[in-house]
């Protein structure tokens, strides 16, 4: 579908030959929130972050543990699958109801949905009774990805959240993936800036925005290089037929599915999947810049804006959110002689030099929404 009033905006783009940005020109500031680190808040690695009205919220899906930090960056607390409340067995992914600050996640080991209202902090469940990989809650409707309800085999369906029931499907899905599994992202929808939502599926160049309705229209449609690209016909020729994993093997340049999109004002960032020739860009939707966010510096840290392999992980009130390790600043540190530490970094940063270890730290890159490239 495309929304009449949103026209689909063509992305041409060659990703070799993405600039390398400077921090001072792309971004109005760069704020750092160290995130608290005691015995209750440690974590290993961010799996998904989401954005609420007063959290940052982590899951480390390997701890089964959603941590809740202020928006300074203490800790408020955590939900594991011992807690009193209601105990669970697993989370692999959860999601945010922004307008009423309501939480969700699946126990796929129990077949149950709990949800968590962030205002009461009461936790309940349902039984989990679709088949889907992945679902959003979205101003009062709920899209799930990938469901496949009495053979009808489509990307999205739409229900009403209050009564359940069942609306619309849309986007149907290639029937070759119901017999081979293809590599999927953990994500495919993107909260973004001003109350919008993007949606993205693996083997499809397109970027799809929701309406107020949750109805998906098409939004963006990427065009990339041919040796970047896949075949149109890649998951229903025959010549293809059980050789996908054989082929994206052999043809390493290929770029099958984009992740991590997030959209603030004019700038749009995105993640090319696989890293070996993706990698995470920022894109001006009115000048056509692209940006290698791995090449663009931060200046105040020596460090880039995004890892090399971890792609941006959320946007608040139009700032995108990156991962900066404590490792990796720490190391950055010591390579520095004593005069040159002094102008390195934020002061508070500097302050957790001497600790050995520390969660990771958020930030929070402004961009510049007057940017010019002259």
């Amino acid at each position: 579908m495309t929304d009449s009033a949103t026209k689909t905006l063509e992305i041409r783009i060659d990703p070799a030959s993405a600039s390398a940005g400077a921090d001072a020109k792309l971004f109005d500031s760069i704020r750092y929130v160290p995130l608290e680190t005691n015995r209750k808040s440690q974590f290993l690695a961010i799996s998904q972050l989401e954005v609420s009205k007063n959290y940052y919220i982590i899951l480390d899906g390997n701890l089964n543990t959603l941590f809740f930090f202020r928006k300074d960056g203490s800790f408020s607390h955590k939900l594991d699958k011992d807690n009193t409340n209601m105990p669970f067995k697993s989370i692999s992914r959860f999601a945010i109801e922004k307008t009423n600050d309501i939480l969700s996640f699946d126990d796929h080991m129990l077949s149950r949905t709990y949800t968590l209202d962030l205002k009461s902090n009461v936790l309940v469940y349902a039984v989990r009774n679709r088949n889907y990989r992945d679902y959003v809650t979205f101003n009062g409707y709920r899209l799930y990805y990938h469901l496949d309800d009495d053979f009808n085999f489509v990307s999205l369906v739409r229900y009403e959240e209050q009564t359940g029931k069942r609306l619309n499907s849309y986007l149907p899905a290639d029937t070759a993936r119901k017999n081979v599994s293809l590599s999927e992202s953990r994500l495919h929808f993107y909260h973004s800036d001003r109350g919008n939502m993007l949606f993205t599926r693996p083997y499809d160049y397109s970027v799809y925005g929701l309406d107020s309705v949750a109805v998906p229209y098409l939004r963006y449609r990427f065009i990339l290089p041919l040796s970047n690209m896949l075949p149109i016909d890649f998951l229903s020729n025959a010549a293809y037929h059980n050789r996908w994993n054989e082929y994206l093997r052999l043809n390493r340049s290929i770029i099958y599915s984009i992740q991590g999109v997030y959209q603030s004002g004019s700038w749009l960032t995105f993640n090319l999947f696989p890293n070996a020739k993706g990698g995470t860009f920022l894109y001006h939707l009115s000048t056509g810049d692209l940006f290698d966010m791995r090449k663009t510096e931060d200046l105040s840290t020596g460090l880039p804006i995004v890892e090399r392999l971890s792609p941006v992980i959320g946007i608040d009130q139009g700032a995108l959110i990156s991962e900066l390790p404590f490792l990796s600043l720490k190391r950055r540190y010591e390579e520095l002689s004593m005069s040159e530490r002094e102008s390195l970094l934020p002061t508070h940063l500097r302050a957790l030099m001497s600790r050995k270890s520390h969660n990771i730290i958020l930030r929070l890159s402004y961009l510049k929404q007057n940017y010019s490239p002259y």
